[in-house]
């Protein structure tokens, strides 16, 4: 049995920021072009298709998000499975908040928010005539502060990278991740300018960072194989090994060997 869309209307009206509707459209998409009137912000949730916009294509697929502004001319066009949210939305505050986000989305399109379409599906869900004005203006204003850019990524921010990654190393759940969050910005963005300024990716050099600390430990007498593996980072003294193998061509237990015969020609 065909899926019925699911079309809100707000009644409400504001100078400041109106969200007029609340829609999610099934099957082949809007193949007849149309020119907006107002802003329109999509999500795709499910299928691939095409999105034409001013004579330019982007292709569609689970989690873009994208924009159409007033007086573009657009269509969309599914694979007869596609399936996108959109808010429609107006208003002099709407204009504020579409310009913070297009200095990083150039063509007011992104991909990788997969995990926005569950909080869409609920607040569709909720929704009623009563709260329509309030719940749409809150997923619309959550999803462009999720697409509002970070601060930019410059040799100083990989500097404050690697003095953070020295400072935290032996902590085994340390991950760029969580490095860009504590310094404030893209993972993305500063995983390609690590590489960029340093030769290496942040994993790799996380990784030497560690063995590097390992062989230290091990220099300094510490013979047990599961803490020097703790020590340096590492929560599993089998994977330790490993890398510590790939590296230094020995195993750890060779290495405290060959320490110890130096120690016994000396």
């Amino acid at each position: 049995m065909k899926k019925e869309n699911i079309c809100l209307f707000n009644p409400a009206r504001s100078s400041d920021l109106v969200c007029r509707n609340f829609v999610l459209e099934r099957g082949d998409g809007a193949k007849t072009p149309y020119m907006a009137d107002h802003y329109i912000l999509h999500l795709v949730c499910a299928g691939e298709g095409t999105w034409i916009c001013q004579g330019q294509t982007r292709p569609l697929s689970t989690g873009v998000v994208f924009l159409v502004s007033p007086g573009e001319t657009y269509s969309i066009e599914g694979n007869g499975a596609l399936e996108y949210y959109y808010i429609t939305f107006s208003g002099r505050r709407a204009v504020e908040v579409t310009e913070r986000v297009a200095p990083a989305h150039a063509d007011r399109a992104a991909e990788g928010f997969e995990d926005l379409i569950p909080f869409w599906q609920n607040c569709l869900m909720c929704a009623n005539a009563d709260n329509l004005d309030l719940i749409s203006e809150a997923v619309l204003l959550y999803t462009l502060a999720r697409l509002t850019p970070r601060k930019s990524v410059t040799k100083n921010s990989v500097a404050a990278a690697l003095q953070l990654t020295d400072e935290c190393f032996t902590d085994p759940d340390l991950t760029l991740g969580a490095v860009a969050a504590r310094l404030g910005y893209d993972a993305k963005y500063l995983s390609f300018a690590f590489h960029r300024e340093q030769g290496v990716t942040w994993s790799r050099y996380l990784r030497d960072l560690r063995v590097r600390r390992a062989a230290f430990l091990m220099e300094q007498g510490v013979e047990s194989i599961k803490n020097v593996a703790r020590l340096s980072g590492f929560r599993d003294p089998l994977y330790f090994s490993k890398v510590f193998s790939k590296i230094e061509g020995v195993s750890p237990r060779a290495y405290l060997t060959s320490l110890g015969k130096e120690k016994t020609e000396a």
